[in-house]
């Protein structure tokens, strides 16, 4: 996958999730005119045959400001972000190239977590399948710090069997866990 950015939540701009609306709009706008723009550049580089998929990884953190899913964590700024690819023009963007339809077809949603796998598994993955029913998540950064790592790793990868579209996770710092 092609990270678009990661955390964006957290960055564009800078406290998106807890500021006013405006935040939640900025980073959906940022975040279609960057995909606009690596999908520009794979026409320019003449790229062929199977394409790759694209992701934006959110925080784990409830986004206070987003219009939807204000009390789940990274959901409202997934929601925030799929209705900027649908509604470009809301967001005050307009796209050179088909971005709906790239979303559709290529985008898979992220988000980084150092949360217990049962938040992942009880709060999470519900709401999000119930949202997102064809669309598939993983988790970017995983590491839960301080807690039992066999026990807790086991438990999230055993929501992927609950979960079909929940692929799975990428540990992030093993050394430091």
């Amino acid at each position: 996958y092609m990270n678009i950015l990661n955390e964006p939540d957290l960055k564009v701009p800078a406290g998106a999730d807890t500021g006013g609306p405006e935040g939640p709009v900025k980073m959906a706008r940022a975040m279609i005119s960057a995909f606009d723009a690596m999908l520009d550049a794979e026409i320019e580089a003449g790229v062929t045959g199977p394409l790759i998929n694209f992701t934006a990884t959110f925080s784990f953190a409830i986004c206070s400001a987003c219009s939807l899913f204000k009390g789940t964590p990274a959901l409202g700024q997934m929601a925030q972000l799929d209705d900027a690819m649908f509604h470009p023009d809301k967001y005050g963007y307009t796209p050179k190239n088909d971005v709906t339809s790239a979303y559709k077809t290529r985008f898979t949603h992220s988000f980084n977590t150092a949360s217990p796998a049962s938040d992942v598994q009880n709060w999470f993955l519900p709401a999000y399948t119930a949202r997102f029913p064809t669309t598939p998540v993983y988790i970017g950064e995983y590491h839960r710090i301080g807690g039992n790592q066999v026990e807790d790793v086991g438990l999230v990868l055993s929501s992927a069997q609950q979960y079909p579209l929940f692929l799975g996770i990428s540990f992030f710092q093993y050394q430091v866990a």
